[in-house]
């Protein structure tokens, strides 16, 4: 994805990676991102949007470890957000984190300049329709960060944004197209409605539609 930055008219596109959900297979997700930086590249940074670690179970280990020692290093500078699971050391309270060099948990939601671009990102697992007061403490918080004389160019949700359908351009994949008013959640949506981000990217369907 190349996306012009905001800092002035002549500024230089800024060229990112952005990948759904990683569900914990990191050496894959990277394996993938050195080669399409060697051959495309290079890309200022790797956004990971959906679920970034996989659900507990027996024999699932810390897909971070041999980053963290530096056994293995992440290609590019890479950002992540967390939907239901949240992997060793991380909750729903966690504030940004370098997990290890090159790889970065952005928080349970605000907003940032990286690497040219003004970034918001909401982190969590919401239900269809969020109405409670906890439900929406996240939501509401990264809204009142915003300011509309700071544009915000990308937000980064785990889920998609309920009511996504009534904007589609083509069809959508073949596993939701009956499904569509039941995917995503209306916190995604609230905070989508009220930034007017540049670009929104989501995951957490393990599809792939823009």
């Amino acid at each position: 994805c190349c996306i012009g930055g905001r800092r002035g008219r002549m500024a230089a596109p800024v060229k990112i990676l952005v990948c759904g959900d990683a569900v914990g297979q990191l050496d894959t997700l990277f394996a993938r991102v050195a080669t399409v930086n060697s051959k495309a590249g290079p890309f200022a940074c790797l956004f990971c949007v959906g679920e970034f670690f996989q659900a507990d179970g027996e024999g699932v280990g810390d897909p971070l470890k041999e980053y963290k020692s530096g056994a293995k290093k992440a290609p590019i500078p890479t950002y992540f957000i967390c939907g239901q699971e949240y992997g060793p050391k991380l909750d729903q309270g966690s504030t940004r984190q370098e997990m290890a060099p090159n790889i970065t948990y952005l928080g349970s939601q605000g907003i940032e300049e990286l690497h040219g671009l003004r970034v918001a990102f909401l982190s969590g697992s919401f239900p269809l329709h969020a109405s409670g007061q906890m439900e929406l403490m996240a939501p509401n918080a990264l809204v009142q960060r915003h300011s509309v004389q700071k544009p915000v160019d990308l937000l980064l949700t785990a889920q998609w944004p309920l009511g996504v359908s009534m904007f589609l351009q083509g069809a959508p994949p073949p596993q939701l197209e009956s499904e569509l008013s039941k995917v995503g959640t209306s916190a995604a949506a609230m905070v989508a409605k009220r930034l007017a981000p540049r670009y929104h990217f989501a995951g957490g369907e393990g599809a792939f539609f823009e």
